[in-house]
Formats: C-alpha cells, sequence, structure tokens
C-alpha cells in the first residue's frame, strides 16, 4: 500500500515539474527529472522489459494525441521542444510518468474498462485544464479541445489497462519466477 501511495505522489510531484517546466521554460530540469522518476519505477518493476514497452506504447498514443490537439488548433503549447510541428517532450514525459501509475496506484481500475473510461474523460482534460491555467498551454478552441481531449482519454483507457494487464504475461521467465 505505502508503495501505491509514494507512487501516486511522485506521479503528482512530476506533474507539476513538467508543467511548471513547460509553462516556465525549465522544460529540461522537468523532463530529467520526470524521467528519473519513469527509472525508479523501471528499477523497481519485476518485468522491466515489458515495463518499458508499456511506457514507451503509452507515450507513442500521447505524442499522437497531443501532436493531433496541437495542428487542429485546439492547443498551444508555450514550449515546444524539441520540434514544433510535434507536441513538446515535457508532454510525452507526463504520459510515460502517467504509465508509472497502470500498476501500481491505478491498479484497482483493472477489470473496470468503462469506469476507467469515464474517469478517463473526466480527469484526462481537467488535467489539462490545469495545466492551462497553469501557464504550460493556451486553447484554440477550448470546448472542442476539451471534448477531443475527453475521447482520447476515454479511449485510451481501457486500452492503457488492458495493456499494462498483458505486462506480467509477456515478460521473459528468470530464475527468480520461474517453475521449480
Amino acid at each position: 500500500m505505502r508503495q501505491k501511495i509514494a507512487n501516486f505522489v511522485l506521479f503528482q510531484v512530476g506533474w507539476f515539474a513538467c508543467i511548471f517546466g513547460g509553462a516556465f521554460g525549465y522544460v529540461m530540469g522537468a523532463v530529467i527529472f520526470s524521467l528519473a522518476l519513469v527509472a525508479v519505477s523501471v528499477w523497481q518493476a519485476p518485468f522491466k522489459k515489458a515495463e518499458i514497452s508499456l511506457f514507451l506504447k503509452i507515450g507513442l498514443y500521447g505524442l499522437v494525441g497531443d501532436t493531433l490537439l496541437q495542428h487542429l488548433g485546439l492547443l498551444h503549447f508555450k514550449s515546444p521542444v524539441p520540434w514544433p510541428f510535434l507536441s513538446p517532450i515535457w508532454m510525452w514525459t507526463l504520459w510515460v510518468l502517467f504509465a508509472t501509475t497502470l500498476n501500481q496506484s491505478m491498479a484497482w481500475l483493472q477489470g473496470k474498462p468503462l469506469i476507467a473510461a469515464l474517469l478517463g474523460s473526466i480527469f484526462g482534460p481537467l488535467s489539462y485544464i490545469a495545466g492551462v491555467e497553469m501557464g504550460a498551454a493556451t486553447w484554440g478552441n477550448q470546448t472542442q479541445a476539451i471534448v477531443l481531449i475527453g475521447l482520447i482519454w476515454a479511449i485510451g483507457m481501457p486500452v492503457f489497462l488492458f495493456w499494462a494487464k498483458q505486462v506480467p504475461k509477456i515478460a521473459p521467465l528468470t530464475e527468480k519466477n520461474s517453475p521449480k
């Protein structure tokens, strides 16, 4: 239980670091700090390669979703680093950092795809609203952006949890977990 609480708290700290870094130009510091949190999560994971694969898939999903929002003119990021035609690296980092919660503090959502979709459709947009309020981005069309963000998260959450559930099944056998 302590590990799940620590995971939740560290995710929140990393979220604030990335939003602050994006808003005030401390992008690389925020990214390095948040990736250090991800590295700790990987270090603690019993199935490291599978966990990294999960993180990369979710990071790619977020990269595509946020880049779509950007190209539709619905969201304008303050720090478009490293390339202005993609969403910023601090957003990619946020998605990967979020992925660390799926087998930890958010594991209680496993097997509850409708609840996960509903919560994603609510809390995904709320997270973006908070980020905009903190100055990390601005809206193009706020209503359209919130609807699309809600859809991205409503689709994503059940998929993410499915991928997260697969982690132990796809990890290679090791001496520690092989049958005796």
